[in-house]
This record gives structure tokens, C-alpha cells and sequence, in this order.
């Protein structure tokens, strides 16, 4: 080995022959002693080293791990960079550095093993990344976890020096820096011995002006197992990503996301006394018929008192949208009950309740005393219209109620779903003082969840006094019949044009409704005939080749329909498939777990879970009714006095603002009911405002340039433009107490890649839809062809020609991409788009669709991307799918109406276009069509026709005795897990008597549910709403994952640990840790929990830490007394 002045070694300073050790398979350091010399400034010296003998050896330096985002050390100098030049980065980093910041998945995982198996020094050259990712637990679980192991020492690196230039005084220094980990002592370090604490210094200071430096050695006790005990790949399972925004929106007094502070869980806990808002000897308790009737005479008083308002703002709409009357009211009640107790004002009671209701039936009353005359000329008018909706409802309502009666069932082995988790989430909403309400499935912490929806049935339930068991079977008949109310008034205006009642408009508002009622809420889709033609032709076997696609499984069908029908065989399916199999008709592709949901409104209610999509249905119809409004009569002011654009600005919006006050108010609960439909139908309500106003043709207060004089001129409403803002604004400032305090956890889209809808899937899911529409859309567009050929001078033959060219060439590249149902999609939305454009569209033709391209184009977004995290996209196609279904459906009925209106009588001429396009083809293409509009509509009714009776069969208790309360049936329920089987009469009985004695809602020790759905845990928590310790394991990780990761599975495990533990000391200290009022021990428990566990209760007992409240057929109830 050589020192030398040049790099020929000439002019040599030292030498030195050394002997290297060969034969290792890890690097080796290698130590040279050489004699003093004397170094000149700036003076380069080069070292040269020269093999004698022995076999080659490979030299290098150490390998040190700097991080991305900061400097590399050690830093550039002179025009020299040591770290890129002569130290060794990372071979395995395509940066050479350590990039921490990426999500935390897989591949950096495998990345981070590596770059520790390869790095000797780990150099922080400031606290920019781990001063800045331990505020993201939630999106980087791993790398949280790997510094907190590097810092304390476990990981195998030890500090090796510590670089810092802290502000000082003296021999003082003003630590400054974030330090999110204790810092270890360093072997060397430049820190002084005086440390004064000093506010955090923000990124200017702490990372460019006097940044902490920390180099971490590797040592002999690192390993690679060591590595992945601690740094594990399920680490990454609960990561999720989201903003530093979203993570921090909502903390605990402690700091702790979702957690209530110290007053608020005392008020809430304090509050909710079930035996003081439900009185089981009441009358409507004790006879369900009386309950039945005072749940509708309450929605009815409700829609009467919204009436009158809704006479003001939906003025286009011949019957002023009294199908969405018991929605709005409903809303336009419980809201402000909601807003005061959310404001901590007001603590929601029944007294709350029914004051607002006495203050808002004292205002209507003053609003019909204003205008009684207006009222009463509109009655006497519309009558008959506002009957039929009365009759419509009464027959959903009273139908679906005795379906319920015939299936009331909470709970069911197999197909329960997730009715348990609806009834704990109601049950603590109605209990609740405050909100956001408590989470019965988190004590002591607040419910993360799109709630709003609970609010509004809850608040029904806790002013009627209705026990939830009957009432929850109550509410599901009411959204039922609103939805189908809603579908018929929405349609029977979208078919007129809200045009004022003539013979003609009537029967065909009517015609339309009635439609709209059975396409919405009545049909199935066309799933069902698929499940009878596999069905049946498995039953028939018969087995040969056709080159005739389908032709062998139609011969076997046949086959087997003859050996069901005539030789008494049965089809070979589960009970549940008659009304499930339709609702899954997308398989899911290799690896992509469950696959899309297609569920409809039949299937949500019959099914009857109370959840999130189910009560926003007739709530979206409130939007859809909006957006009609402002299509039918839209509020632009076409014409005004010159120069005067602010009075006419402020005239508009003087008229306007109630209306976008209330589509503010629907869009913001829509979103915190539920969020899927926020921007869909903001969106809607938004356009439907800005249709009219971009195609004034038709506008009733637009005038033609010949009326303008010098007095009134014409100019464009700019102003007007902001509405959609507007409508944004109202709704997150009317919701803002809900947006702040909830945190969504997905809300990042990605590309789809994965198995997409093949047409034959579309066309089974939609099929009774697009016919119809696919008729009229070509009848419309011939006509309006021909109009514009008659109309303008020159034909728009170019601009046809490129409008097809695009469409041909989008269709085929999406075909060519995978979109199997782009040649459906595109074609009809470009044939939309262009109706929605037509100058001489008539105002509702053009609302109608714009409705239809809607729903084609979402059907289309979600076979291109997926909201991240969605397994297999369930979710993405799920709630999407039930807007398709409400826009399709609505849209469809009023298509049916007019082709079966022109075909089947000929009669009515009011469409034009029909009569222009099937002039001479009436007979035979008429024939044709209601034929095959005939065959779907009765292939949809196959679904309810098989459906409902097998629903109605399929009860968890066959023996159990029809009820409107879902939780009778557990006094004849056996059930069945772990090996044995449990009679639940016992805690049916415990149940009742808590509600009936524990007062408040005080936080409750049971066992939770092993596997989520089937399992028994949790029971208490569900049928009381009291507070357990945790709940259903995936639902609360879902809706926490911004707590720190595992937290959810700690409480299972300190759940288990409760009841396992012959140690009182260590049970205690679990009560006390979840601050645990009432514990529960029922032979379920017992059945899961370890033998030596029992003998604790009775110590605790004896001692005073427990006392039995109720002990009965092996069910016993303890209050935590110390």
C-alpha cells in the first residue's frame, strides 16, 4: 500500500505492506498504520494499492443508507461529491438512496429488508422524513415501526455520532428540533451538556438552517430474522393511504383520533336511558297494528307540513313533488334537531323532537294562512293526482310491511348480513346526547361512519316511542313506499313536462308513474331467468356438441323443465340463491376476491338491511326532483332593464336561494347518509340548474330578440354560472358539524386492470332498461335530423360525420382496451349527449337525457377505474350501480310509457317523433316491439315472483312465530358455533333486562364477534346499543384505520384476555382500562372462554370489585362497583 503526491506514485510518502485475511464471505475492515507525515493545505494526496500474491480481493467502501428527500452526506464540497464519487449508496435503490417516503406495500417492504441487509451506516441527515411520516401511522405502519426500532436500539444499529449546531448562549443550547423518538446516546457527539427545551423549529430551521445529523452503525446483534420479527409483512395489511388533512380532522382530548374527550363520553354515557324513551306497555308497543298506524300517521303529518313548502319550490311540477312530501319532511325535521345537538346546544331528546315539531306546524300554519287561496285552488285542481301517490304509498307500505311480518329476523347464520351492525349503529344513534354519536362497537369512541341516515329513522323511532326491534321493521316498509311515491312523481313530471293538466298530460303522468313504481321498486333484473335455464338444464343433463351457441343449454333446460314440472324433481339450489344470485351476476376475475355487487332497490329492501343505501334511495329522489325543478322552470332571467346586471343579480338570487338552500341542505345530508351519492347527485342537481340557462328556447321567461326594445335588452346571466358553487357551499357549511368530525378512509382512484363486464352481464343487469331507451333515443334522433336538415340552409353533414368517426374510433379503442360494453355505452351516450344538445329539445326531454347519459356514463367509469383498497370492486360498481338503477329505471318507465302508448293504442299522437319515425310501420314492427318489451318485463317479474316467498322462507327460527319485532325469535333460536349448540332464550331475557334497568349508556365488557356475520359476539351491544369494548374486527378497521395500527385487534385481544385470566388483578386492570361499567357472562362466554377464567368472578365479587345485578338461566350481569 502507497500514500503518494501524485497518482504515479512517484514522489511516495509512506508504504506499507499488508496482509489481507481471504476466505470470509462478508466484507471485512481493513486497518493500515502508517508512519507521520506532513500534509500541505489543499493538498491532494492519493492512496495505491498493489496485489503481491494471493488470490484477487475486491475493495470498497462502506455502504451508507442516506434518504431521499434530504441531503446525501457527506455533502458536496469544493466542487467534490464523496457520497455519489467515492462512498457507496445503495446497489438495490434505482436512486441509491433509501426511499422512505413511498406507500408502504409490498414491494417496499422487500425493498426495505434488502437496504438493510446491504447497508453499514443508516445516515439521517435531518428529521424530514421521520419528523414527518410518524404523523402518518395510518399510511406508513411499516416504516413507523422501522424507525422505532432503529431509534430504540432493536433493530441491531447503534448511534454512532450525532452532528447538531442548535441555537446556544453561552454553554447552553436551545434544542429546537422535532424528535418524534427518543435520540440515544451517541459514542461521539458535538451536543452540549446544557440542553434548554425550545418550541419545535418548522422545516426552514430544522432541516436547511441548523439541521440534526445522526449516523447509525450497524452492529453484531443486527440480523435478518431480527429484521422480520420486527418489521413483519402484515405491517402493511392496515395500511391505508390518506392526507396528513384527513389524518389529524378528528382527535380525542388525549390526542387520539375518533376517541371522545373525558365531557363529552360523560354526557353521552349519562344519556339514552332505553326504559325512559320506550315504554313496552305503551299501546303502540303492545299492539303492532296501532304501531303500524302511528309510524304513518306521524310520516303523513310530516309530509303535510313540508307541502306547503314545497308548493313554493317546486312550482314546475304539476303536483308540486308530493311523492318526495314524507322524505323532505322527514329531513326538513330531523335536521335541525341534528344541527343544535351537534352543536352541543341542545341534547337530542324526545322533548327535542316534538318541540320542532310544534314550532314548524306553528310556521306552516302561518304559511297557509298567507296563502290558503293558492292552497285550496291547488287542491281542488290536483286532488286526484295527490290520491294516487296516497294509494301508491299505502300499498308499498302495507305489502312490505307484512313482509317484514313474515321475515323480521335480525339474525341469520348464513345470509343475516348486516343487519346486526345497522341495529347496534341505530341503537346508539337513538341513545346518543350528542353527536357525532358514540360508537356501540368502540367504547369511548365516536362513531366514523356516514350516520345521517340512522339520525333520520332514529329520530322517528324516539318520537314515536316504538321499541327499535319493531320499529327498524317499520322503517324499511317507509323507505320502501318513499322510494316508490318518489319514482312514480318523478317520472309522471319528466313525461309531461309539469305541463298544466289536460286529459292527455293527466293519463300520461299517471301511465308513467305507475310504470316508474314498478321498474324502480317492483322488478328485479334479468338475473333470475339465468339461474332457471343453469338450474334447470343441470337438472336436465343432457350432453352434446352444437356449433350453435346456447343451444345445448337450452335442449338441457327444456329437458329439465320437463322432469321439474312433470316428474316432480327439484331445482338444485340453496334456498337463498332465489333472491342472492341475482345481485352477483359480474364474477370476479382470478385473485379478486368476492367481485361486484349489482345489487337493486327490490333486492335492498326484501333482503331488509337498514343500511346506508337503502335510506338514502328516496332521499336521491328529493335531488332528482330539484334538478326537474330547475329543468322544467328554470329560474334565469333571460331579459332585464339595461345596465342592470346587479339588480338583476340580486333579484335572482333573492328568488333563488330558498331553493339552493334545500339542494345544498339534500346534497350534504346525501353525504353524510350516504357519501357514494354525494357527487353524483350534486352533480345533477347542478346541471339540472345550468340546462335551461345554456338552452333558453324553451325558457318561459325568455323572450325572442324581436321583444327587446331600448328599454329591455338581452344578455347572458354569468352571474348565474356560480350556482353550482353555491349549492357546494350550502351543503358543506349546513353539514360542516358532520365533514369535521368524519374521516373518510378511501377516497383514492386507481386504474381498472382487472376482469371487466362482458355485454351479455350488462344486458342481463340492464337489459329492461336499454331496450326501451335504445328505441326512443334512435326514434328522437331521426327526427331531430330531419329537423335540422328542413331548418338550416346548409346540412351539418361534416359535423355528423366527425360526431361518428369519434364514436366508431372511441368504441373500438375501448373494446380494444377490454370495455366489452363500450359498443352499447358510447353509441346510445353520444345519441344522449346530442338530445341533450338540440336546440329544439323541449326542456324535459333534454332533463331526461341528460339523466340517461348520467347513468351510461357511469356504468362506463367504473369499468375504467376503482376506488383503492375495493377488492375485485365491489363497492365501485355496488353503490354506483344503484344510481344507474334509480336513473335507468325512472327514465325507462316514461320510455315504456310512450311506446306502449303509441303501439298499443295508437291514440296518442302528443310524441311526434314516434309518429315520424314508425309512420307506415306501426302493425308489424309494433307487434314486434311490446313482444319483446313484454318477454323482459316478465322475465324482471320473475324475480319477485320467486324471490320474496323464498326470502319469506329462508328464517333463521323456521319455528319462530311472525312478528314486526326482529328480536323475538332469539327466544326459539338454537345457536350454533364452536362445536356447540346454545339456546339464546337466556340472552333474550338479559337484553330486556338491561334495557329495562341499566340507566344511561355505560360502556359494557362482552365477548366479541370471532368471524364477523355468523358469529354470536357482540349480541348485547347490537340489541341495547350500549358501548362494547370492540365490535365486528373489519368494520372498525376500517373505520379506524387512522389510529395507530393493530389498536383494534389489542381490544380483541384484551377482550379475550379478560375472560381468559384466572387473575382478578389483571381483569380489573382491563375494566378499568376501557373504563367499563357493566360486564357480561352468559354461557356463550363461557362456551369461548378458558375453564380457570370462572373462578375470577366470584374473587372479584367477594372482594367488591363486582356486584351481580341478574343472574338468570345461566346469564349473569355484573356492575363494575371499584
Amino acid at each position: 500500500m502507497v500514500l503518494a503526491r501524485d497518482p504515479e506514485s512517484l514522489a511516495v510518502l509512506a508504504q506499507q505492506e499488508v496482509q489481507i485475511p481471504t476466505g470470509s464471505a462478508t466484507p471485512a475492515k481493513l486497518t493500515v498504520a502508517l508512519q507521520p507525515i506532513q500534509v500541505l493545505a489543499n493538498e491532494q494526496l492519493f492512496v495505491r494499492l498493489r496485489l503481491i500474491d494471493g488470490a484477487p480481493i475486491t475493495l470498497g467502501t462502506s455502504v451508507l443508507g442516506n434518504e431521499h428527500w434530504d441531503d446525501a452526506m457527506p455533502v458536496r464540497i469544493d466542487g467534490k461529491d464523496p457520497f455519489y464519487d467515492w462512498y457507496k449508496g445503495l446497489s438495490s435503490s434505482s436512486d441509491s438512496l433509501m426511499q422512505l417516503y413511498n406507500n408502504d406495500d409490498p414491494s417496499k417492504w422487500q425493498l426495505l429488508h434488502t437496504w438493510l441487509e446491504e447497508v453499514d451506516y443508516i445516515v439521517l441527515s435531518s428529521n424530514r422524513l421521520y419528523g414527518s411520516i410518524v404523523r402518518l401511522p395510518q399510511r406508513y405502519p411499516l416504516t413507523v415501526a422501522y424507525y422505532k426500532a432503529l431509534f430504540d436500539g432493536s433493530l441491531g444499529f447503534e448511534l454512532t455520532a450525532e452532528f447538531v449546531s442548535f441555537p446556544s448562549l453561552g454553554a447552553c443550547q436551545f434544542e429546537d428540533q422535532e424528535a418524534p423518538f427518543t435520540i440515544p446516546l451517541a459514542r461521539y457527539t458535538t451536543s452540549r451538556s446544557c440542553s434548554i427545551p425550545y418550541p419545535v423549529a418548522e422545516e426552514a430551521f430544522s432541516v436547511y438552517d441548523h439541521p440534526r445529523v445522526l449516523i447509525f452503525a450497524k452492529t453484531a446483534a443486527y440480523s435478518r430474522e431480527r429484521v422480520e420479527m420486527l418489521l413483519p409483512l402484515s405491517l402493511i395489511d392496515t395500511a391505508v393511504w390518506m392526507t396528513p388533512k384527513q389524518a389529524t380532522r378528528e382527535t380525542g382530548g388525549d390526542g387520539t383520533p375518533l376517541v371522545m374527550d373525558t365531557e363529552t363520553r360523560e354526557v353521552q354515557e349519562g344519556g339514552g336511558t332505553w326504559s325512559s324513551m320506550f315504554n313496552r306497555t305503551a299501546l303502540q308497543n303492545r299492539y303492532p297494528v296501532l304501531a303500524v298506524l302511528l309510524w304513518w300517521l306521524v310520516l303523513t303529518l310530516l309530509s303535510w307540513l313540508a307541502f306547503p313548502w314545497m308548493m313554493l319550490l317546486f312550482p314546475a311540477l304539476r303536483d308540486r313533488g308530493y311523492g318526495l312530501a314524507r322524505m323532505l319532511g322527514l329531513l326538513l325535521w330531523a335536521y335541525p334537531a341534528w344541527l343544535l345537538a351537534s352543536l352541543h346546544v341542545v341534547r337530542h331528546t324526545q322533548a327535542l323532537l316534538w318541540i320542532l315539531l310544534l314550532v314548524w306546524t306553528l310556521m306552516t300554519a302561518l304559511l297557509l294562512r298567507r296563502r290558503w287561496n293558492e292552497v285550496r285552488e291547488f287542491w281542488r285542481e290536483r286532488w286526484p293526482d295527490l290520491l294516487r301517490i296516497e294509494i301508491v304509498f299505502a300499498v308499498l307500505y302495507v305489502g312490505w310491511v307484512l313482509v317484514r311480518y313474515a321475515n323480521p329476523d335480525f339474525y341469520h347464520l348464513v345470509t343475516g348480513g348486516e343487519k346486526p351492525m345497522d341495529l347496534a349503529y341505530l341503537n346508539a344513534v337513538i341513545k346518543s346526547s350528542w353527536f357525532p354519536p358514540y360508537d356501540p362497537w368502540f367504547a369511548g369512541g365516536e362513531m366514523n361512519y356516514y350516520y345521517f341516515g340512522f339520525v333520520l329513522i332514529g329520530s322517528l323511532i324516539k318520537a314515536t316511542g316504538i321499541i327499535p326491534g319493531v320499529a327498524y321493521n317499520l322503517a324499511i316498509p317507509t323507505l320502501f313506499a318513499m322510494t316508490g311515491t318518489g319514482a312514480y312523481t318523478l317520472a309522471a313530471n319528466l313525461a309531461t313536462g309539469g305541463r298544466d293538466a289536460t286529459p292527455g298530460s293527466v293519463r300520461r303522468a299517471r301511465r308513467a308513474g305507475i310504470w316508474a313504481v314498478a321498474m324502480v321498486v317492483l322488478l328485479g333484473n334479468l338475473g333470475e331467468i339465468q339461474l332457471l335455464l343453469k338450474g334447470l338444464a343441470e337438472v336436465g343433463n343432457v350432453q352434446f356438441e352444437s356449433l350453435i351457441p346456447g343451444y345445448q343449454l337450452l335442449v338441457s333446460a327444456a329437458s329439465g323443465f320437463w322432469k321439474v314440472v312433470v316428474k316432480g324433481q327439484t331445482l338444485p339450489f340453496r334456498p337463498e340463491w332465489w333472491y342472492w344470485n341475482a345481485t352477483r351476476i359480474i364474477p370476479a376475475g382470478p385473485g379478486e376476491g368476492a367481485g361486484p355487487i349489482n345489487e337493486f332497490p327490490l333486492f335492498t329492501f326484501l333482503y331488509g338491511d337498514l343500511h346506508a343505501h337503502a335510506i338514502s334511495l328516496p332521499l336521491t329522489q328529493v335531488a332528482l326532483g330539484i334538478a326537474l325543478q330547475w329543468g322544467l322552470r328554470p329560474t334565469a332571467q333571460w331579459r332585464s332593464r339595461a345596465n342592470s346586471v346587479i339588480t338583476d343579480a340580486w333579484s335572482f338570487f333573492r328568488r333563488a336561494l330558498p331553493l339552493l338552500v334545500l339542494a345544498g341542505l339534500v346534497a350534504g345530508a346525501l353525504q353524510a347518509t350516504n357519501t357514494w351519492d354525494y357527487p353524483t347527485y350534486l352533480a345533477l342537481m347542478s346541471v339540472g340548474f345550468l340546462l335551461p340557462l345554456l338552452f333558453p328556447k324553451h325558457s318561459a321567461l325568455a323572450v325572442s330578440p324581436s321583444e327587446a326594445t331600448d328599454t329591455w335588452q338581452l344578455h347572458f346571466p354569468y352571474y348565474q354560472l356560480v350556482t353550482p358553487l353555491l349549492i357546494w357551499g350550502f351543503a358543506a357549511m349546513l353539514f360542516h358539524p358532520f365533514t369535521s368530525n368524519y374521516i373518510a378512509i378511501y377516497g383514492e382512484i386507481g386504474a381498472w386492470t382487472g376482469r371487466r363486464t362482458m355485454a351479455g352481464e350488462y344486458f342481463l343487469i340492464h337489459g329492461q332498461f336499454v331496450l326501451s331507451l335504445v328505441l326512443l333515443a334512435v326514434a328522437q334522433a331521426r327526427v331531430m335530423l330531419c329537423h335540422l336538415r328542413q331548418n338550416l340552409t346548409v346540412a351539418p353533414w361534416k359535423e355528423l360525420l366527425a360526431v361518428t368517426v369519434g364514436t366508431l374510433l372511441l368504441t373500438l379503442t375501448l373494446l380494444f382496451v377490454g370495455v366489452k360494453i363500450a359498443w352499447i355505452v358510447i353509441p346510445l351516450g353520444v345519441i344522449a349527449a346530442l338530445l341533450v344538445l338540440n336546440p329544439g329539445q323541449q326542456p324535459h326531454w333534454r332533463v331526461f337525457w341528460f339523466w340517461v347519459g348520467t347513468a351510461l356514463t357511469i356504468t362506463l367509469v367504473v369499468e375504467l377505474v376503482v376506488l383503492k383498497g375495493d377488492l375485485g370492486r365491489m363497492n365501485t360498481v355496488f353503490k354506483p350501480y344503484m344510481q344507474v338503477w334509480m336513473l335507468f329505471a325512472i327514465t325507462a318507465a316514461v320510455a315504456q310509457e310512450r311506446l306502449w302508448s303509441f303501439f298499443w293504442s295508437g291514440k296518442d299522437t302528443a310524441d311526434v317523433r314516434l309518429e315520424q319515425w314508425f309512420s307506415g310501420r306501426r302493425v308489424w314492427l309494433g307487434d314486434a316491439i311490446l313482444s319483446i318489451l313484454l318477454l323482459l318485463l316478465l322475465l324482471g317479474a320473475l324475480y319477485p315472483v320467486f324471490a320474496i316467498p323464498a326470502k319469506l322462507r329462508d328464517r333463521w327460527v323456521s319455528a319462530a312465530p311472525n312478528s314486526l319485532d326482529g328480536s323475538q325469535s332469539l327466544a326459539f333460536a338454537q345457536h350454533y358455533e364452536n362445536g356447540t349448540s346454545l339456546s339464546l332464550a337466556p340472552d333474550l331475557a338479559l337484553i330486556n333486562w338491561i334495557q329495562d334497568h341499566i340507566a344511561g349508556s355505560p360502556a359494557i365488557m362482552e365477548m366479541n364477534a370471532a368471524v364477523e356475520y355468523i358469529t354470536w359476539g357482540n349480541r348485547v351491544s347490537i340489541y341495547t346499543g350500549l358501548p362494547s369494548v370492540v365490535g365486528w374486527r373489519w368494520h372498525q378497521v376500517q373505520q379506524r384505520m387512522v389510529m395507530p395500527a393493530g389498536t383494534v385487534e389489542l381490544r380483541q385481544a384484551d377482550v379475550r384476555a379478560f375472560y381468559d385470566t384466572a387473575d382478578p388483578q389483571i381483569a380489573r386492570m382491563i375494566l378499568q382500562q376501557y373504563q367499563i361499567a357493566y360486564v357480561v357472562l352468559t354461557p356463550y362466554e363461557q362456551m369461548l372462554m378458558a375453564p380457570e377464567g370462572m373462578e375470577k368472578f366470584d374473587n372479584m365479587v367477594a372482594w367488591g370489585w363486582l356486584e351481580k345485578l341478574y343472574d338468570q338461566n345461566g346469564a349473569r350481569l355484573y356492575k363494575v362497583t371499584q
